[in-house]
């Protein structure tokens, strides 16, 4: 519930900063390769499940890597787990360090 509340504060009609778009806050090329329309709440809540608990069991059930993996992509939490090891949330973006600070309260760098 945090995660989302901090996606869109539960607004169907959110657009980001960034061109995401609707409750889950997907970009538009993300939404598309996942065949769901990002301004749909039950399309996109059911994929953002789907792809967090994707997120979780690949990272050892880590909640913190799995709300990076969604929130900066994949391609960017593997490359930070590749340099960074246990200090992989210091090679995030800082604005992916706050976004889980702000559902966790948990520091990762």
């Amino acid at each position: 519930m945090n995660q989302i509340n901090q996606e869109s504060g539960f607004n169907s009609n959110a657009h980001g900063g960034s061109g995401e778009i609707g409750i889950a806050q997907f970009m538009p090329e993300t939404a598309k390769g996942l065949g769901i329309d990002p301004a749909d709440p039950h399309q996109t809540l059911h994929a953002a499940a789907q792809l967090m608990a994707r997120y979780y069991q690949a990272n050892g059930k880590d909640y913190a890597k799995a709300l990076a993996g969604y929130n900066c992509g994949g391609e960017c939490l593997f490359h930070a787990l590749k340099v960074g090891g246990e200090q992989w949330g210091c090679h995030i973006p800082q604005s992916t360090q706050r976004y889980i600070w702000l559902i966790m309260s948990r520091r990762v760098c």
